[in-house]
């Protein structure tokens, strides 16, 4: 009897061990299922992440529009799940370049600049399935496809402050503005600082020349050395990397030879010679405008958005360096900008408005 207990026990604990054996493996080869599941999930998660591309005309580092576009860009990065792609191309690249980033499963590109306006119309409209997003892009009064959206600025506000403030603080009463090529952005631009110019001085003389590129710096810098050689003491360069130029010209010369900054704030670039910069908050607005369409999934296209003063997308900022010498110049500006916000002063943008303008 009590072998026959021994015999079941003995029995009963090697059926118990090799239970406890098969439980061990279903849970082994369980686990190792739940890794290759995660593994695939990860790789899963990774494909989903979208992908911002930004494709801007000329350099990266052109000190203005397309370089904070790309901290833009590079933050977004930073801050989300993304993927980017950044491609510096020229005009007769646009339509290659921009074909590669739609194979490179881009599910939104920026482009920066006018010169992009054609070819993101075109391709926004073959293909659908992909958003686009484009800096001060021309339309006029045609509509946009609903995979658009187009960002423009009131440039004419930010430059009627500069050529008021240049104006007064002009010691030979004698003035420039130098423009990259010549285009309803640039004539915004122009037409609003002569205004200014003007409204703050109706004797101030305004020299305004083209330079026909945005790209060719030792053009801009001898452009802005003959003004200064004309009497010109303070120059508003709207050109890129040929405004670029111009700042260096400054620079060469010296004291009292002053400029005006675009697009960022670009005092850096010549500490006594920049004196206040017009600045276009591209970074902010590209940044805030992205993170909504990854946050919601859609893209508010099919429209142009203005932003000026009043929606703080431009501003004029003072070289800290010489404040001490124009601060209240510089305050004053700030109070013509707030009659421009209350819609006291409507900056004009181009001839017609211009020409209508009560100085």
């Amino acid at each position: 009897m009590v072998k026959r207990h021994l015999k079941e026990g003995v029995f009963f604990c090697l059926y118990a061990s090799k239970e406890g054996i098969f439980v061990l493996k279903k849970v082994y080869y369980f686990l190792i299922f739940l890794f290759i599941v995660a593994c695939y999930g990860s790789d899963d998660s990774r494909s989903e992440a979208k992908t911002v591309s930004l494709i801007v005309d000329g350099a990266f580092d052109d000190k203005g529009f397309n370089e904070s576009s790309s901290k833009a860009i590079r933050k977004l990065k930073a801050d989300f799940n993304i993927n980017i792609i950044e491609k510096a191309s020229t005009s007769n690249s646009y339509l290659g370049d921009i074909a590669n980033l739609e194979d490179g499963n881009s599910n939104l590109i920026w482009g920066v600049g006018f010169k992009f306006s054609d070819i993101l119309f075109q391709r926004a409209s073959e293909n659908v399935s992909t958003s686009y997003a484009i800096i001060e892009g021309v339309y006029n009064e045609i509509q946009i496809p609903k995979n658009l959206l187009n960002i423009n600025f009131k440039s004419e506000e930010v430059a009627f402050l500069a050529g008021y403030f240049a104006s007064k603080a002009s010691k030979t009463g004698k003035i420039g503005f130098i423009g990259g090529v010549k285009g309803k952005v640039l004539e915004s631009f122009m037409y609003g600082y002569e205004a200014g110019a003007k409204y703050a001085n109706s004797n101030i003389k305004v020299i305004s020349q083209y330079v026909g590129t945005f790209g060719d710096f030792g053009l801009g810098r001898s452009t802005a050395s003959n003004m200064y050689r004309d009497g010109v003491d303070i120059i508003f360069a709207a050109a890129g990397l040929s405004g670029i130029g111009a700042i260096e010209a400054a620079k060469e010369l010296g004291p009292d030879h002053y400029i005006i900054g675009v697009d960022q704030d670009q005092s850096y670039l010549a500490p006594n010679n920049v004196i206040v910069s017009a600045v276009k908050k591209v970074d902010s607005l590209m940044y805030s405008l992205t993170k909504k369409y990854l946050e919601t999934g859609v893209l508010d296209g099919g429209k142009t958005m203005f932003f000026g003063l009043k929606e703080d997308g431009l501003g004029l900022v003072l070289n800290e360096n010489l404040k001490s010498n124009y601060s209240e110049i510089y305050n004053k500006s700030l109070k013509i900008g707030q009659s421009i916000i209350n819609g006291i002063i409507r900056a004009p943008y181009d001839k017609v408005s211009y020409d209508s303008f009560v100085f």
